[in-house]
């Protein structure tokens, strides 16, 4: 069981890495001036462990549409799935954060005195712009709140495919 387990692991490592290096590619455009297309890394989300039952996850969406979600404990999705994610579902999920605020908004939302709640990252990258937002308090803007709500969904209802059991 444990050598089924560690080959796992290793083959999503593989694919992974195999996924980056054909990421990273030049392409020329018509005027034949190259262009670096580097996969940057555009929306993520995560979700830390609390002492009750809460949602634990991390989501990652790159500019290509490739995503990576790793569900951990009592999230809606278990162990580690992919999914391909068209430019314009990209494209409507960032101008609708956008619209909503989310680069107006504070980057921390903390309450040191309270332990017992998850931490929760948002990190959005829209051309220039680029913004985390950590909040771990029951204390912060409605509008961010609607936010973290909106993209908690937008991510589970994506299209995701299944790839292995495996958690860390």
């Amino acid at each position: 069981m444990f050598y089924h387990s560690h080959l796992s692991k290793l083959f999503f490592v593989f694919l992974m890495l195999t996924f980056c290096h054909t990421a990273c590619k030049v392409k020329t455009q018509n005027n034949s001036n190259a262009v670096l297309d580097i996969d940057s890394l555009l929306i993520s989300m995560e979700r830390s462990p609390c002492f009750g039952k809460c949602a634990v996850y991390k989501m990652e969406l790159y500019r290509s549409g490739f995503a990576y979600y790793k569900g951990i404990k009592d999230a809606p999705l278990k162990g580690y799935h992919t999914s391909m994610v068209s430019k314009d579902e990209i494209e409507t999920f960032i101008n609708t954060m956008e619209e909503a605020g989310y680069f107006k908004m504070e980057n921390q939302y903390i309450n040191p005195h309270i332990t017992d709640i998850p931490t929760v990252r948002m990190y959005i990258r829209s051309g220039d712009k680029k913004k985390m937002i950590e909040i771990r308090t029951d204390e912060y803007p409605d509008e961010l709140r609607s936010m973290d709500q909106f993209m908690d969904r937008w991510i589970h209802g994506l299209n995701w495919n299944y790839t292995n059991t495996t958690n860390e």
